[in-house]
């Protein structure tokens, strides 16, 4: 990942659950599993997160017909219960996840690092499907 210009991306998503649902599924590995994958051909195998400062998480996306499959590995700089989640990437990709609850709803939004290398639509097309993902998950459990 290149990030020369640092510049900065935000996709957010409105979910109509309290915080602390939404916060129990985001950081659940087996809930992980369930709504992290981008589309109906991608899946997550392993998810391993241990959500605290210092600590490191680790994600498996695979295609289901096996011909991909994609590491997501870092460290946590910062967590706020209920709050905020900084992490960066093992490429040094800097993301910071917010969670504002506004009555019986909550907006999760994600601002991440820009890949230089990439489509700004691209990236944040993908980012924005997890967060449907999570949406979807959550409102139907």
């Amino acid at each position: 990942m290149s990030n020369s210009g640092n510049k900065s991306l935000e996709v957010s998503e409105k979910i109509n659950a309290p915080v602390k649902k939404v916060w129990e599924i985001w950081n659940d590995p087996k809930a992980i599993v369930q709504w992290n994958p981008v589309s109906d051909h991608w899946e997550t195998s392993d998810e391993e997160n241990k959500i605290k400062e210092g600590e490191k998480f680790f994600s498996r996306k695979s295609s289901k017909n096996e011909s991909a499959k994609l590491d997501l590995e870092g460290t946590y700089d910062e967590v706020i219960q209920e709050d905020t989640i900084a992490y960066t990437m093992r490429d040094g990709q800097k993301v910071k996840i917010t969670f504002d609850e506004d009555g019986d709803t909550t907006t999760v939004t994600t601002t991440f690092d820009a890949d230089d290398n990439l489509p700004e639509e691209a990236q944040e097309k993908s980012w924005q499907e997890i967060l449907a993902g999570l949406k979807e998950y959550v409102e139907g459990h």
